[in-house]
């Protein structure tokens, strides 16, 4: 990038050793009250017309040398040098001058031809007038192109040359033709090296990643990804790593504190090879990757966590290129399946399932059971549960086999059961039919099992980042300003909780309401 700038210096692009006081350092300096000579604030960038950037250049094999020097301007063809893909050194080699290169045979452009003199008042108290040559023709239109020394009006002809410096006006005309492109050009530069894209989606699974083991973190990430570069290249051999950026929670980040709780200040990394030895990624479907970060892994205590997807390797005909997939996921976020079939709602109070007092208002027959032509008021455990996460956008009831999804296998009654995810902030999980434990030896109800069922949620956002600027003028901060998320957690029975399932008795009778919260 400092190469493609050093071309919008003519002295640069023009041979000139530039040693002392020159256009270069006129740009970087600053005036007697301390104000930059060039204020960039109203440039608008020249961009190099991307579409030409993989042209064959004879000079250089490697695409983005077009930047450079396209090779179209010989000399003869000053007006070639506006073209929207012309290299940045033919543009300032045609179009401007240097200290030592004014009027210089070796430089056929700008040419006498090319230029008209005009005075110009400086001074208005006392009427002093300055020459300055304007450039008229021959590719770009520069209002001051060389000033006149006091001797230059004497000058033969011949010898007028001698006779032109280059004062900050002139710069001034420079900078505002030429930074533009030292810009817009240093961004195509940019733009060829990120050309390469890789979009991060959720595998078939709905999770980039679970865990059932607090103390264990994330052990691997698993996800799809697919080649999404501009111009139709194709990443066909290279590495492929998985980059895991992460703060860290200093306190238990699965509690409702009511204000966000603090992190670490600085970014942690986990870097990882893909470890299915893949070696490319395609265009027209993605491909699964799989990352085992078991020496390393992700602790559950993360926050502001990203993941991002490095190739490196072929990028169409270039070898050695690298190509960024990013991807800002949910946090980690727990789910939580619960059993509540210990408590039981009748005539809009909770009791105690299978307790007297429950059972006395059901038998009708005072014989002490809840018979089962009265009403199902036990206690109920749960065994074999298939529970599984999904994208949003592929809705399906588990496989319901423990290869394929989480397995409990059993759940008693009052307890339950958490599993922590790393997903996209929209996803959804279900569980297949999950079998009813009859544990009461006087419960003989034929009540057997819960349907399957699937449910859409939204997974934990605990980060900092960078607010729309109308937020911050909302606010009454100046942007760039920052904005804290975090979860604000429920509670069910003494349990801070996010999202999951509740398994409950049915009421009695049909219609009655008893509010979860009241629960303990």
């Amino acid at each position: 990038m400092h190469l493609v700038q050093d071309l919008s210096v003519p002295a640069h692009t023009r041979n000139d050793g530039h040693i002392l006081y020159n256009y270069e350092t006129w740009v970087q300096g600053t005036d007697k009250d301390g104000n930059r000579n060039v204020d960039i604030s109203s440039f608008t960038p020249v961009f190099f017309d991307s579409s030409a950037i993989g042209n064959t250049n004879p000079l250089a094999s490697v695409p983005f040398a077009n930047l450079f020097d396209t090779n179209q301007y010989n000399g003869t063809n000053p007006d070639d040098t506006m073209a929207s893909n012309i290299g940045l050194s033919e543009y300032t080699n045609a179009n401007f001058l240097s200290r030592d290169t004014i009027f210089d045979d070796d430089f056929p452009y700008p040419a006498w031809s090319s230029v008209e003199e005009y005075d110009k008042v400086i001074d208005v108290t006392t009427g002093k007038v300055r020459t300055y040559l304007r450039k008229i023709a021959d590719g770009e239109i520069i209002e001051r192109l060389a000033t006149a020394r006091w001797f230059y009006k004497y000058l033969p002809t011949s010898l007028k040359h001698f006779g032109l410096k280059m004062d900050k006006k002139v710069y001034t005309d420079y900078a505002k033709k030429l930074i533009p492109r030292a810009v817009g050009y240093s961004a195509g530069l940019l733009d060829y090296f990120f050309r390469g894209s890789i979009e991060i989606t959720l595998p078939a699974t709905g999770a980039y990643t679970f865990t059932e083991q607090p103390d264990q973190g994330f052990t691997s990430i698993t996800l799809l990804a697919r080649n999404t570069s501009s111009e139709s290249e194709e990443m066909t051999d290279g590495s492929i790593e998985l980059v895991v950026k992460y703060k860290l929670a200093q306190s238990d980040p699965f509690m409702n504190y009511g204000y966000p709780v603090p992190t670490s200040s600085e970014f942690s990394y986990i870097v990882v090879p893909e470890a299915s030895s893949i070696r490319s990624i395609p265009r027209e479907s993605p491909v699964e990757l799989v990352f085992d970060l078991s020496n390393n892994p992700l602790p559950l205590w993360a926050t502001d966590v990203y993941l991002q997807v490095v190739y490196k390797g072929r990028l169409g005909l270039e070898d050695g290129a690298v190509a960024v997939g990013f991807k800002d996921i949910c946090e980690p976020t727990p789910v939580d399946l619960f059993n509540n079939m210990d408590k039981i709602c009748l005539y809009d109070t909770w009791y105690n399932a299978g307790s007297p007092d429950a059972i006395a208002l059901v038998d009708d027959d005072n014989n002490g059971i809840a018979d089962t032509y009265e009403w199902d008021v036990y206690s109920h455990d749960m065994d074999n549960i298939f529970f599984t996460f999904l994208p949003s956008n592929d809705l399906h009831y588990p496989g319901c086999t423990a290869e394929d999804d989480i397995y409990i296998p059993y759940l008693a009654a009052g307890d339950y059961h958490r599993v922590f995810v790393l997903s996209d902030y929209d996803f959804c999980f279900s569980y297949c039919a999950i079998p009813i434990v009859h544990t009461h030896p006087d419960d003989h109800w034929g009540f057997t099992y819960f349907p399957p069922y699937i449910h859409c949620t939204v997974g934990i956002e605990n980060q900092t980042e960078l607010a729309e600027p109308d937020f911050c003028l909302s606010h009454g901060v100046d942007p760039p300003c920052y904005i804290r998320h975090y979860p604000t957690f429920g509670s069910f029975r003494g349990v801070d909780n996010w999202t999951g399932f509740i398994f409950v008795n049915a009421e009695f009778p049909e219609g009655s309401s008893c509010p979860l919260e009241l629960l303990e």
